[in-house]
């Protein structure tokens, strides 16, 4: 990557290298939400292996679409930024970790949820002919709490490696002089 005269990437490399990192993120938490949603998911016995391994082929699809949609649209770099700098956190230290992968888990893991859950209660509605013993919101909150907690553990463990993998030398938007 080259630099500027600051010894900082230039705004295009840190363009694409925000893109790079939002697509990784995108992958990793759709694969991994959609395997940890339809496996925790609530499903009749006997339920062929074959419609599980499909639910989680098009929750992962679905998924993958909404987080990059929202890792392209919303600034998550900017609001981190932000809110850190009004915690008067310092970057790079673990305190400063846990509350920028809250802040990420926060504005992704809900949106996915929400979506991934309507989806399964309409499918297991349209199943059964509306049949179905199934509260909406008892499906989403069971979902969002294991979401939020599975989610807040990849973006901890994700988000750095591909920061530093796609931004070599990033040190933070304070300590790049």
């Amino acid at each position: 990557m080259s630099k500027n005269l600051h010894g900082a990437p230039d705004q295009k490399q840190l363009k694409i290298a925000g893109f790079k990192i939002s697509f990784m993120m995108a992958l990793v938490m759709s694969l991994c939400l959609s395997v940890v949603g339809n496996l925790t998911a609530r499903r009749p016995e006997g339920t062929p292996a074959i419609a599980i391994i499909s639910g989680i082929l098009f929750s992962f699809v679905i998924s993958f679409v909404i987080s990059l949609i929202i890792g392209l649209l919303i600034p998550i770099r900017r609001i981190t930024s932000f809110i850190l700098k009004k915690m008067e956190l310092e970057e790079g230290k673990f305190e400063t970790r846990l509350i920028e992968s809250l802040i990420s888990d926060i504005i992704y893991t809900p949106v996915i949820t929400l979506v991934m859950t309507g989806l399964a209660y309409n499918s297991a509605m349209k199943a059964s002919n509306g049949l179905a013993q199934l509260d909406y919101s008892t499906m989403f909150l069971g979902s969002l709490g294991i979401c939020m907690i599975a989610g807040y553990i990849l973006i901890f463990i994700f988000q750095p490696l591909f920061i530093k993998m796609f931004i070599p030398g990033f040190k933070g938007p304070d300590k790049q002089n």
